[in-house]
Protein backbone atom coordinates (compact mmCIF):
# COMPACT_ATOMS: atom_id res chain seq x y z
CA UNK A 1 0.00 0.00 0.00
CA UNK A 2 1.30 3.44 -0.86
CA UNK A 3 -1.47 5.73 0.42
CA UNK A 4 -2.25 6.94 3.93
CA UNK A 5 -5.02 9.13 5.30
CA UNK A 6 -3.66 10.30 8.66
CA UNK A 7 -6.71 12.34 9.65
CA UNK A 8 -9.20 9.46 9.49
CA UNK A 9 -11.03 9.12 12.80
CA UNK A 10 -11.68 5.38 12.63
CA UNK A 11 -7.97 4.49 12.81
CA UNK A 12 -7.61 3.01 9.31
CA UNK A 13 -4.71 4.02 7.07
CA UNK A 14 -3.35 6.28 9.79
CA UNK A 15 0.23 5.02 9.48
CA UNK A 16 2.24 3.76 6.54
CA UNK A 17 2.92 0.18 7.60
CA UNK A 18 5.28 -1.59 5.22
CA UNK A 19 4.42 -5.31 4.97
CA UNK A 20 7.09 -7.67 6.36
CA UNK A 21 9.46 -4.84 7.31
CA UNK A 22 9.96 -6.60 10.65
CA UNK A 23 12.14 -9.10 8.73
CA UNK A 24 14.68 -6.30 8.12
CA UNK A 25 15.62 -4.87 11.53
CA UNK A 26 18.41 -2.70 10.07
CA UNK A 27 16.20 -0.99 7.49
CA UNK A 28 16.31 2.78 7.14
CA UNK A 29 13.44 4.84 5.70
CA UNK A 30 13.74 8.37 4.34
CA UNK A 31 10.86 10.38 2.94
CA UNK A 32 11.28 13.53 0.85
CA UNK A 33 8.90 16.23 -0.33
CA UNK A 34 8.58 17.31 -3.97
CA UNK A 35 11.50 19.72 -3.57
CA UNK A 36 13.82 17.01 -2.31
CA UNK A 37 13.77 18.10 1.32
CA UNK A 38 14.01 15.30 3.86
CA UNK A 39 10.77 15.31 5.86
CA UNK A 40 11.12 11.99 7.69
CA UNK A 41 13.94 9.64 8.66
CA UNK A 42 13.88 6.56 10.84
CA UNK A 43 16.23 3.69 11.55
CA UNK A 44 13.36 1.89 13.32
CA UNK A 45 10.95 1.39 10.42
CA UNK A 46 8.86 -1.33 12.07
CA UNK A 47 8.49 0.50 15.39
CA UNK A 48 8.06 3.98 13.88
CA UNK A 49 5.83 3.81 10.78
CA UNK A 50 5.33 7.17 9.04
CA UNK A 51 2.19 9.04 10.11
CA UNK A 52 2.33 11.79 7.48
CA UNK A 53 4.14 14.15 9.82
CA UNK A 54 7.41 16.03 9.83
CA UNK A 55 8.78 17.46 13.07
CA UNK A 56 5.45 16.59 14.71
CA UNK A 57 3.30 18.52 12.23
CA UNK A 58 0.96 16.98 9.68
CA UNK A 59 2.25 17.52 6.15
CA UNK A 60 0.08 18.78 3.29
CA UNK A 61 -1.70 16.41 0.96
CA UNK A 62 0.80 15.39 -1.73
CA UNK A 63 2.91 12.54 -3.09
CA UNK A 64 6.17 12.00 -1.25
CA UNK A 65 9.26 10.21 -2.53
CA UNK A 66 10.69 7.48 -0.33
CA UNK A 67 13.95 5.56 -0.15
CA UNK A 68 13.85 2.33 1.84
CA UNK A 69 17.28 0.84 2.42
CA UNK A 70 16.90 -2.70 3.78
CA UNK A 71 20.60 -2.95 4.71
CA UNK A 72 20.49 -6.64 3.88
CA UNK A 73 23.13 -8.33 1.75
CA UNK A 74 23.32 -6.92 -1.77
CA UNK A 75 19.74 -5.61 -1.73
CA UNK A 76 19.39 -2.31 -3.56
CA UNK A 77 17.31 0.46 -1.97
CA UNK A 78 13.61 0.38 -2.76
CA UNK A 79 12.32 3.70 -4.05
CA UNK A 80 8.89 5.02 -4.92
CA UNK A 81 6.13 7.34 -3.82
CA UNK A 82 3.70 7.34 -0.95
CA UNK A 83 0.55 9.44 -1.15
CA UNK A 84 -0.74 11.48 1.73
CA UNK A 85 -4.43 12.36 1.38
CA UNK A 86 -6.81 14.06 3.76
Amino acid sequence: PNTIMPNVTDGTNVKWNIPHIDMFPNAVLEIFDRWGRLVYHTEHVFEEPWEGKSAGKLLPMDSYYFVLNLNFGDAKPIVGTVNLIK
